[in-house]
């Protein structure tokens, strides 16, 4: 059955996987320099909101899969002017959300492994996705088109931001837990 080990355990038999220094290992952890506590924590957190975001892109994969192709809506806001056919719309959503599952996935296989540089397609994306965001954001309110959804924008722009902001602090935490432990 599977055994769970104390963090800094993990990290030296990691530290032992990777051939690195191993100083840091044999010190007792009230010496170590960073804070364990606080690298475990944001580990798990950032390991459950990846799991959180694989179920719900392998939810929303299906749903864009399975849904009929003439009861699927557009991806535009106007349904009365298609510019895509349902059926290449329904294509298109599939395509997207699939590549959204990776990108997740991909950066739970980052934060499983304890592997910082494998984080940075995800925030890549991300910081592409904000933009796009953005972008849209800014052309409706230079278009005096944001009537009632002010809130809902500045919620999920704050929600991207916050995403975004957390996975680079977990990624330079990592990263200096990882070069304390090869010194």
């Amino acid at each position: 059955m599977f055994q769970m080990l104390p963090y800094d355990h993990q990290l030296c038999l990691m530290a032992y996987s990777y051939k690195l220094d191993l100083n840091a290992c044999r010190r007792p952890v009230e010496q170590k320099d960073l804070s364990m506590d606080k690298v475990l924590i944001m580990h798990r957190i950032l390991l459950l909101s990846c799991l959180i975001a694989v179920i719900k892109g392998v939810v929303d994969f299906v749903k864009h899969y399975c849904s009929p192709r003439t009861k699927l809506s557009t991806l535009w806001q106007n349904d009365r002017f298609l510019v895509l056919q349902p059926a290449t719309t329904r294509k298109c959503r599939c395509a997207i959300s699939f590549i959204h599952l990776n990108f997740w996935l991909v950066l739970t296989y980052a934060t499983v492994s304890f592997t910082p540089s494998l984080m940075l397609p995800w925030l890549i994306y991300y910081y592409a996705l904000l933009s796009l965001r953005l972008m849209k954001f800014g052309l409706k309110a230079a278009e005096n088109k944001l009537k009632g959804e002010r809130l809902k924008a500045a919620v999920v722009l704050s929600n991207l931001i916050f995403k975004i902001a957390f996975v680079t602090f977990c990624k330079k935490d990592f990263q200096a837990v990882l070069d304390t432990i090869s010194t």
